[in-house]
């Protein structure tokens, strides 16, 4: 939690609420995109980890809310007509979660190969 508090000034609180807002208005204008916004604007100014986290439940409120639109019944057919794709994405997510901890960050922000080195095809 020490790390939390000493990663993020009042500044930074203030920059991620922006960018937060304004993937909030392009999920909402065009229904996806907020985790990718969030996670690129975000990891500009604090570590890949703290980033992630900070897209967690907003990612997961909207989420929430627009599975919801149409009521539980229809949200409940939705999940049993997708399970299998749910079930891997749910294990997928959950690997690729522990591995934020432990690849580095230069791992985590891998450039294509071919335009890092200056070489072209």
């Amino acid at each position: 939690m020490e790390q939390l508090f000493s990663a993020i000034t009042p500044a930074h609180l203030a920059l991620a609420f922006g960018i937060t807002l304004l993937a909030g208005l392009v999920k909402g204008a065009t229904g996806f995109a907020m985790p990718m916004i969030m996670i690129s604007g975000l990891s500009i100014f604090l570590p890949p980890d703290i980033a992630l986290a900070m897209l967690i439940l907003p990612t997961f409120v909207s989420n929430f809310w627009q599975a919801m639109r149409q009521g539980w019944r229809e949200a409940w057919g939705s999940i049993r007509r997708f399970r299998i794709f749910l079930i891997c994405l749910t294990i997928a997510l959950y690997i690729s979660a522990h591995l934020v901890r432990v690849l580095s960050q230069d791992a985590l922000f891998l450039p294509n190969s071919s335009h890092a080195s200056g070489s072209r095809r």
